[in-house]
């Protein structure tokens, strides 16, 4: 079912690639920014396309019209015009209320494209050539003791040039920057509403490595008994 889940997550990134990836070229604080707008554009949008807008600016004149008749009842001390018009105010605020509605559901899906997008580029920051990233391999508390080792690449250094490392016990690492808090709230949050145990901590192998070369694109290889991982280390890319 994660898989299923992963497919369905790329091809909506790389769809709408086509129409926000050059977002990626901005700042990030910009691109933050951009999306709010483009958020609350869809929301406004949508409520005009699929709501009698006719309809909504008679009910908002009526609304301000009953305001003002309801101030004089009052001033008046006129009980029966004021319970009229108090009456005659929720009515209309209830039957606009229906209009609402529709906006909400006609624009699940493109929120809900837009989100997907979001969470899938906007929360990568790519490493610049010369900075330091932490490299990690994950494995079961029975590897615990043992020794996998990162491949040498060209263009590609280790701390203290230690490229064999040993996977020890992992300990909870804090969140860092404002998605990472944001993601692990969130995550708190599904985990607790929906009753899951969180995961135990399990071994972990860590590699400080640095892109030194001209690349933009590193296969890093780590090799841990008879079997060989590969995954892309992009630096100074605009996505993964």
């Amino acid at each position: 079912m994660g898989q299923v889940f992963q497919i369905i997550n790329d091809a909506v990134a790389n769809g709408m690639d086509y129409v926000l990836g050059w977002i990626m070229y901005l700042p990030r604080d910009v691109r933050i920014i951009l999306v709010a707008v483009a958020t609350s554009a869809i929301l406004v949008f949508v409520r005009y396309l699929s709501t009698d807008q006719e309809w909504l600016k008679r009910a908002d004149a009526d609304q301000k019209r009953l305001g003002r008749l309801l101030k004089q009842a009052k001033r008046a001390r006129d009980k029966d015009a004021k319970t009229r018009h108090k009456q005659t105010i929720t009515l209309i605020k209830v039957k606009s209320l229906k209009f609402e509605g529709k906006p909400l559901l006609y624009a699940i899906v493109p929120i809900a494209l837009l989100a997907t997008w979001c969470f899938t580029r906007l929360g990568f920051e790519p490493p610049r050539v010369g900075e330091t990233v932490e490299l990690r391999m994950f494995a079961p508390n029975a590897a615990i003791g043992q020794h996998p080792y990162l491949v040498p690449e060209d263009g590609l250094t280790v701390e203290d040039a230690r490229w064999i490392q040993e996977i020890v016990k992992d300990t909870k690492v804090e969140p860092v920057g404002v998605w990472d808090t944001c993601n692990d709230k969130i995550s708190s949050w599904v985990r607790k509403t929906l009753r899951l145990k969180t995961p135990p901590l399990e071994g972990v192998a860590r590699w400080r490595i640095k892109a030194t070369g001209t690349r933009s694109e590193y296969d890093l290889k780590i090799r841990y008994k008879d079997r060989t991982y590969v995954k892309k280390f992009v630096v100074g890319g605009r996505r993964y």
